[in-house]
């Protein structure tokens, strides 16, 4: 097996990147993310910002402020279904955007709103590129829903080039789409469920056309539903940057930036059990649960926000259907038309006032945990708080000094001909921290395949009209089992990286590159103690950078990543005959990959590959392993030691 196979599963499984930490003990009392203005050198009027959604106020200081990278080339013929909507014209009419780029709402008043239908494209400047899929008039603001196109579609015929340098201070956070989730079983093999929300991809397959009859809760079109929320745990900007919970963790991530120079910083712990005591308590004396009980209450309101905008396009839907049969009635049952046309009138009306509860329910939500937020609900760092329970915590920290990009796009003839993405000249140091500790009797475990942290960095560089952004994202991995009563594990290591990894693909082959190379790993502290015998496996993907498209809810296409790996294993500390073996080992990967949940290029990288799986790499390169085996006699090796 090669060894690219042989990673292959742990690399699916820690799909973006850990990223946190200062040194044990030397707790920093700033918060990066904490700003009131854009960082210093930035050129974009939301940069330091966090998004999880946009209104007209953040759309308007977006596209005032965006600037566009000059491409080498560009010639394109868009689509004639394509409806453009320009600068101009979306900072007079674009009020506001949903957390994943898919819900969009105009003022009714500007021409080019009345252009919009299902199944056409909109290709709003700078901001995205989307198929409607359904449009509610409601008087004054018309609402659009919208679903993933390809760019091939949209841009059949394209002849794209460019290549900047990511200004790191224009940076702002975003939400990642929902994660797709595995089809139910189903009786019918006819019938395929997608998730509810995805993005505009570099793909060649049409996108499946409204049809007659189809409702934006059927099952072609499904509504949004609570699993959709349930992956982003609980989630929520603050001035300190974003905090949240998800998949059995508490997190904050917090960031510094100038143009040049990227500080990135991930803590996370172990949600709290039952029964703690000590420090534990002093947790929930500040007001860290009160201020997610509201994270919890805006997350629901947001939820029958959405399901309310699906509600409304539908009976909007059903509105034009009756009104055009009265008007083919040419006169024949009036009274019958007009009944049924006041009802559905009637009740669009009642949903949109629904709508509007629940959207200033979000809002009041979103005030009062940042006044909870400023007030110092959050104060106290994630790492530093202690469990006396089973205490699971990591924090990891990246700074990158420079980075430059390269793409390519050309589609003929509505078809993917060629795709490069190349990030290059990076220079950065990475340091990573991990704390497990049990400080009860018996055993403690945690088994977490993969936590989809749901907070992203965006760095636009759209071209010539086309959103497109380098994307920072971050996800982690961790199994862990700790034997006996204070059984402990601790390690630090700190390393620097340069170089850069790339691929070009082309309907003949993908070619990828890397040129990467990293220091030795200066580790500052390792131990590993238990009464029985305790492992860990931690993964951590740093950094991630990703090219995606769409100001808001985007996903990376293609991508290039450091997955680091590190191992921690010790024998019983009570064994009477054998010496305590402690056995540590640290591993880091270069790949370069596309993500085949959005987008299927039908490229030879990703057509060898599994196919369930949620993306694709090719390992470029691997670092010489470092490991450390005390005491190195027979009985502590591992085999291939």
């Amino acid at each position: 097996m090669s060894s690219f196979s042989r990673f292959g599963l742990l690399m699916a499984v820690a799909t973006t990147a850990l990223l946190a930490g200062c040194k044990h003990g030397q707790q920093d009392t700033s918060r990066p993310g904490e700003q009131t203005k854009p960082p210093s050198g930035s050129t974009l009027g939301i940069a330091g910002r966090m998004l999880d959604g946009a209104d007209q106020a953040t759309i308007r200081t977006y596209l005032q402020t965006v600037q566009d990278v000059k491409p080498k080339k560009f010639s394109v013929q868009w689509s004639p279904d394509t409806v453009p909507v320009t600068r101009d014209e979306a900072l007079r009419s674009l009020q506001s955007i949903d957390e994943d780029g898919s819900l969009y709402t105009f003022a009714s008043s500007e021409p080019v709103v009345g252009r919009l239908a299902p199944g056409r494209i909109l290709w709003i400047w700078d901001v995205a590129i989307r198929r409607i899929d359904s449009v509610a008039n409601l008087g004054d603001v018309t609402i659009v829903r919208t679903k993933p196109v390809a760019l091939t579609q949209a841009l059949p015929e394209a002849d794209i080039e460019f290549e900047t340098a990511p200004n790191f201070a224009d940076a702002y956070g975003g939400l990642r789409p929902h994660s797709p989730k595995q089809p139910p079983p189903q009786k019918s093999s006819e019938f395929i469920r997608r998730p509810s929300f995805r993005l505009a991809a570099l793909n060649t397959d049409e996108p499946e056309q409204p049809k007659p009859g189809d409702q934006p809760g059927d099952q072609k079109n499904p509504a949004p539903s609570d699993e959709d929320d349930n992956d982003y745990g609980l989630v929520a900007a603050t001035q300190d940057g974003y905090n949240g919970r998800v998949g059995g963790f508490e997190y904050s991530m917090e960031y510094k930036v100038s143009p040049n120079r990227l500080s990135y910083e991930f803590e996370a712990r172990k949600e709290e059990e039952k029964g703690g005591s000590g420090e534990n308590n002093e947790i929930h004396r500040d007001q860290r649960d009160e201020y997610f009980e509201l994270v919890k209450e805006q997350r629901e309101a947001l939820h029958e926000e959405r399901i309310l905008a699906a509600r409304i396009a539908d009976l909007d839907q059903q509105l034009n259907a009756a009104q055009n049969k009265a008007v083919a009635a040419a006169g024949k049952s009036d009274a019958s038309f007009n009944a049924i046309i006041i009802q559905l009138k009637g009740d669009k009306i009642a949903a949109y006032k629904e709508y509007n509860k629940y959207k200033d329910e979000a809002a009041a939500d979103e005030a009062k945990m940042k006044k909870l937020a400023a007030a110092g609900a959050l104060a106290k760092k994630v790492f530093y708080i202690i469990s006396d329970n089973l205490d699971v915590r990591f924090r990891s920290k990246v700074d990158l000094d420079r980075s430059a990009f390269s793409g390519s796009i050309h589609t003929a003839g509505g078809s993917l001909t060629q795709f490069a993405a190349h990030f290059k000249d990076m220079k950065g140091n990475v340091e990573l921290e991990f704390v497990g500790r049990l400080g009860q009797g018996g055993n403690g475990a945690v088994s977490v395949p993969v936590v989809n942290v749901p907070v992203v960095m965006n760095i636009p560089v759209p071209v010539e009209g086309i959103p497109l952004v380098v994307q920072f994202a971050t996800n982690f991995m961790v199994k862990l089992f700790l034997a006996g009563n204070h059984a402990t594990q601790h390690f630090t290591i700190h390393f620097q990286f340069n170089g850069g990894a790339g691929l070009d693909s082309t309907s003949n082959g993908t070619n990828t590159e890397g040129n990467l190379s990293s220091s030795k790993p200066e580790v500052g502290e390792k131990t590993a103690m238990s009464p029985g015998t305790s492992g860990l496996v931690l993964a951590v993907q740093l950094p991630r950078f990703g090219l995606g498209v769409g100001f808001l809810g985007s996903h990376a296409m293609a991508y290039m990543d450091l997955v680091h790996v590190l191992t921690m294993t010790n024998s019983a500390s009570v064994a009477a005959l054998n010496p305590q073996c402690h056995r540590y080992t640290f591993d880091t990967i270069g790949s370069v990959g596309v993500d085949v949940s959005v987008v299927p290029i039908p490229f030879p990288l990703v057509q060898t590959a599994a196919s369930k799986a949620l993306s694709q790499r090719k390992e470029v390169w691997r670092a010489p392993q470092w490991k450390f085996i005390e005491p190195d006699i027979a009985m502590c090796r591992l085999g291939g030691d």
